[in-house]
């Protein structure tokens, strides 16, 4: 639950590039049409659900820092594409696990996995709560309009209700207030009919089960009330694109009449529970867009949608050789770790940049064992098979004249990695190169 937490988290550290740019595009478009602005949810939420997207060179998501293992257990990456998040996450972390008792330096692998689930829980429990009060708020809306009565065909009069909505998933129904006055309903209902047309009863769900999975994200409750905000002004552009002025004023009319405090998270299709006075100033200022602005507007969602929809290519590929081995010594979890800290040697900022890493693995039980027993020799007595980890990589030399000896390209095979576990639980290189 721990990965799954932490995947979750990386999603929406990458998906707030995206959302932020699209609150600026908004911005900048505030005037225009909200049904070309609605795709740009779309690209939201296309980032959200799809946990592993292609990697582009052209990708706006910036490169991804690591943060190293810490310790021997087998901590994930928290990839949130900042050089600064990545130094605040790393130096909490590196002093919050160097925990002391007695004079007694505990491994930071309890530490860190038990840190990690109590967030996962925090996490889940947090994701239910969302799921609960929205269960809530749709009983509570059962039991008001059980006692609505049929006006028309998906129109039904009910006396419980303040303000107009679309309720239903499969059959959805226009619901209005009994007291809704005869010149304000036509307006209403254009609206409301207008909601089931473009199926924004389904769309509003969606987004909120996003919400439900990243309410930790405040990037992502932005994002959830500027859609709500832009599927009402969708409506009301749909509503009042050929209408003459004096029509929309009388519409505006009806949106003031029927305003109301929103006062749920989760609520229905509502008509005048979402930024009212906004969405007047929108009414009474639409102008039809031109042709060569829709034209325009359509490059500018075809490259975002290239260049956030993509990942961009990973600096390592070290993760490939993360796979189950079969070793009496170390752990699953140990192992990864040491991997971990040889992929950080082919970052940008290790040493071995300009070098692509293609494969890395346990070199295997013998070879430690044989390791050891070298060093035995040599005069380090103290040392045991569970304190050093072998590994084995393949890499491309590009551009790195100690390995291709002035030549373009050169790919090293069988390179080796020594590494000796600290007093403090981490794994260090001791040596590499060839045997």
């Amino acid at each position: 639950m721990s990965e799954i937490f932490l995947k979750i988290f990386n999603m929406s550290l990458a998906a707030s590039w995206l959302i932020i740019t699209v609150f600026i595009i908004r911005f900048i478009l505030r005037k225009s049409s909200k049904r070309l602005q609605f795709f740009l949810w779309i690209l939201v939420a296309v980032r959200l659900a799809i946990p592993n997207l292609i990697e582009k060179a052209w990708s706006f998501i910036p490169v991804a820092e690591r943060v190293d293992n810490l310790g021997s257990g087998n901590l994930s990456n928290v990839e949130s594409g900042s050089a600064l998040t990545y130094s605040l996450v790393k130096d909490y972390l590196g002093e919050a696990y160097m925990h002391r008792y007695e004079g007694t330096v505990i491994p930071p692998f309890h530490l860190t996995e038990n840190l990690l689930y109590i967030l996962a829980i925090v996490w889940l429990v947090g994701a239910f709560i969302m799921l609960l009060y929205e269960a809530y708020g749709y009983v509570n809306i059962r039991i008001k309009i059980r006692a609505s009565i049929c006006r028309k065909d998906n129109i039904y009069v009910c006396d419980e209700i303040d303000s107009p909505f679309v309720f239903g998933l499969v059959k959805p129904v226009i619901y209005i207030p009994g007291n809704l006055a005869e010149n304000t309903l036509d307006s209403v209902l254009l609206h409301e009919k207008m909601h089931i047309r473009y199926r924004d009863y389904i769309w509003k769900n969606i987004a909120y089960l996003f919400l439900c999975v990243y309410w930790f994200s405040p990037f992502v409750w932005w994002a959830y009330w500027m859609f709500c905000k832009d599927i009402e002004m969708r409506c009301d552009e749909a509503v009042i694109r050929k209408m003459e002025r004096e029509k929309k004023a009388s519409y505006s009319q009806a949106m003031l009449d029927c305003s109301m405090p929103k006062r749920m998270i989760y609520s229905p299709l509502s008509f005048g529970e979402i930024d009212v006075k906004d969405r007047v100033k929108y009414v009474l200022n639409y102008k039809k867009p031109k042709k060569r602005f829709i034209a325009c507007i359509c490059v500018v969602y075809a490259v975002m949608t290239f260049g956030f929809l993509t990942n961009p290519i990973s600096n390592v590929c070290a993760k490939k050789g993360v796979v189950q081995v079969d070793s009496s010594i170390h752990t699953q979890a140990e192992i990864n770790s040491a991997i971990q800290v040889v992929e950080n040697k082919f970052n940008r900022n290790g040493e071995m940049r300009g070098c692509t890493l293609l494969e890395i693995k346990y070199a295997g039980d013998q070879e430690v064992t044989e390791c050891v027993e070298s060093m035995h020799v040599e005069g380090e007595e103290n040392v045991d098979t569970r304190d050093i980890i072998v590994l084995e990589s393949t890499f491309d030399a590009e551009g790195l004249s100690d390995f291709a000896e002035g030549e373009a390209s050169h790919r090293e095979y069988g390179y080796g990695w020594t590494l000796k576990k600290t007093s403090d639980g981490r794994w260090k290189i001791i040596n590499n190169g060839y045997a």
